[in-house]
Order: structure tokens, then sequence, then C-alpha cells
């Protein structure tokens, strides 16, 4: 998914709405199967399997394994964006908002198994290292919109960044 910004209009057609359903199945499958096993441990054909769709519908869809674990990035980062929007509609001071948004980025990391932690870490590499410009401005603009929004409500950043030297942000050193 995209952010709001971009978000595309939903499928229309019967052969449109089939191919995001495959779409969302290969991703589901995918998913599933780099949690069990890791992410080079899994072949496309077992992804394929898993989704129940033929060898080759998985290259209809994307172009390689990694074009798959791309666009699970994508997701993630317009799942950020759209946290970012959600944040900066919601009342309290921009220092509650970060402080929030630390606590429910940290909360995720810590309930979260190694093989999550890695895959996170691997799918945003690949979106970040390679991001197509749209995707960057996307959570660049859902960054900025945040900022202005808690300014133009008159919200004001109170805490000095030493006050956000908090456990959470560093959970292995206790500082």
């Amino acid at each position: 998914m995209t952010s709001a910004q971009t978000q595309p209009t939903p499928p229309s057609t019967r052969r449109q709405r089939r191919r995001l359903e495959t779409e969302v199945r290969l991703l589901q499958a995918a998913r599933a199967l780099f949690l069990e096993k890791g992410y080079d441990e899994t072949t496309v054909a077992e992804i394929a399997e898993a989704a129940d769709v033929a060898y080759g519908t998985f290259f209809n869809h994307f172009p390689a394994k990694s074009d798959l674990l791309a666009e699970m990035g994508a997701h993630e980062v317009a799942d950020i964006s759209e946290h970012l929007s959600a944040l900066a509609q919601g009342a309290g001071g921009i220092d509650e908002t970060l402080i929030a948004l630390f606590y429910s980025f940290a909360e995720r990391l810590a309930s979260a198994s190694p093989l999550e932690r890695a895959l996170a870490a691997r799918s945003q590499s690949v979106v970040f290292t390679g991001a197509p410009e749209d995707r960057d401005r996307d959570f660049q603009h859902a960054f900025v919109s945040f900022v202005r929004h808690t300014a133009a409500a008159g919200r004001s950043l109170c805490l000095e960044l030493a006050q956000l030297n908090a456990p959470f942000l560093y959970p292995q050193t206790g500082r």
C-alpha cells in the first residue's frame, strides 16, 4: 500500500481485483514462510505453493523474490507514514506525540521475534537502499505534514534532546 497522499484507486475490473488478490496472497504466503524459515531459505516455488498459484504466476507479479521483499518494505513504509499522519491529528503536545511515536515503535520491536526483526530490517534496507524517489517523498511528506500540523495546532517542542535519553531508546544499555 502507499501512503494516503498517493493511495491508488481501488481495482474496478474483475481482472484487476483478481490480480490484487493474487498479489496479496503471494505477499502473505511469503511473509509467513520468511518468518518460519528465513528469507534466504525460502524459495519462490514454496511461496507460489503456499499462495496456491502456479510457479510462473509469481513472476507475473514480482520479477524476483527480492522485488517481493521490496514490496513488503514499501507496505511497512506506508504503514509508518499513516501512523505519523494519525499521530499528527491527535491531541496533546508535540513532545507527547513524539514520545508516543517512539514508544509505539519500541513496543513493536520488543514484541517481535528475532525473525520478524530480521525480516523488517532486510525489507527496510531494500526499500531505502534502492528506494524510488516517490517512496522517499511520501515518507518525507508524511513527516513534514506531521511537523507542520503539530506546529499549526500551536504545539511546541518542550523536551530537550537530552530528556529523550530514555530507556526505551537504549533497551540493552538501560541509559
